[in-house]
């Protein structure tokens, strides 16, 4: 069984799509049809989430262990709960028809898809993402380029930038004015985060119980829930309520302070 959350799955998805849509702006043969391949997996593992999130996990096996082919994962899975997606075929036949000879073929020798053909593709399984949730209809998922004119893309340079968008998004939420919807803002941005990071991150220990969410550690207790946001100094003996912005307001200001340190210390700035 997969152990893998299905956020974690879909963020696995979204970062595959980041590098296919860069690799489809190359005019580089072999390039772009790295991009049709890269869609190509992509649109199997859209097919393994949705069979993942409706309890379909065994079904995506055949008899002998083998993970089933595009054709009947799509029809069984993505297509059985989301009707409004293309029909396989002919619409993604022929693009997982062309795959197959750019992968396996000797007629690759002789003749080359067109890049807007590979691009074609990479636009199609991004819509298809766009219709199962993947990808949030607000969502933007930037190209991301292997190569550029100054040398080889830093992939762990992107990787914390991308993490330091995230973790600023979530600091700048302790900082906001109590609302109704503060609790979802706050469950969002850690969702896009993950549990396991953040608590790593901050040196703590937390999840999700009860409609709340809550982390501790010897210095700090943090509890967020949809009465409000409360954080507790071990050093101070003291709490900072969200409802209560004017009261004990140097308790956020430490809180704050030692997220940033945290983050600082993983490669993250953060912004007060």
């Amino acid at each position: 069984m997969v152990k893998s959350t299905i956020n974690e799955i879909h963020e696995t998805i979204k970062v595959m799509l980041s590098y296919a849509l860069g690799l489809a702006e190359s005019q580089v043969v072999p390039v772009y049809q790295l991009a049709h391949y890269l869609a190509d997996n992509i649109l199997t593992k859209v097919c393994l989430a949705v069979a993942i999130e409706h309890e379909e996990e065994q079904q995506t096996y055949t008899s002998s262990g083998w993970t089933k082919n595009l054709y009947i994962s799509y029809k069984d899975h993505l297509k059985k709960y989301y009707p409004q997606v293309p029909d396989y075929d002919p619409f993604i036949k022929n693009y997982h028809d062309e795959r197959n000879i750019y992968q396996h073929d000797v007629k690759s020798f002789d003749t080359t898809m067109t890049p807007p053909r590979a691009k074609s593709y990479v636009e199609l399984v991004e819509q298809i993402m766009r219709t199962v949730g993947v990808r949030k209809s607000s969502e933007i998922i930037q190209p991301i380029c292997l190569f550029s004119p100054f040398g080889i893309y830093d992939y762990t340079k992107h990787q914390t930038k991308t993490k330091e968008i995230k973790y600023q998004q979530l600091y700048d939420l302790f900082k906001k004015k109590y609302d109704e919807d503060i609790y979802i803002e706050f469950e969002h941005a850690i969702n896009t985060i993950f549990y396991s990071d953040l608590n790593k991150t901050l040196k703590m220990e937390g999840g999700k119980s009860h409609g709340m969410l809550y982390f501790h550690n010897s210095g700090w207790d943090i509890q967020i829930s949809r009465h409000g946001v409360n954080l507790h100094s071990s050093k101070k003996q003291q709490g900072y309520s969200m409802d209560e912005p004017n009261n004990n307001v140097e308790i956020l200001e430490d809180f704050l302070k030692y997220y940033r340190e945290c983050c600082d210390k993983t490669g993250m700035r953060i912004n007060p």
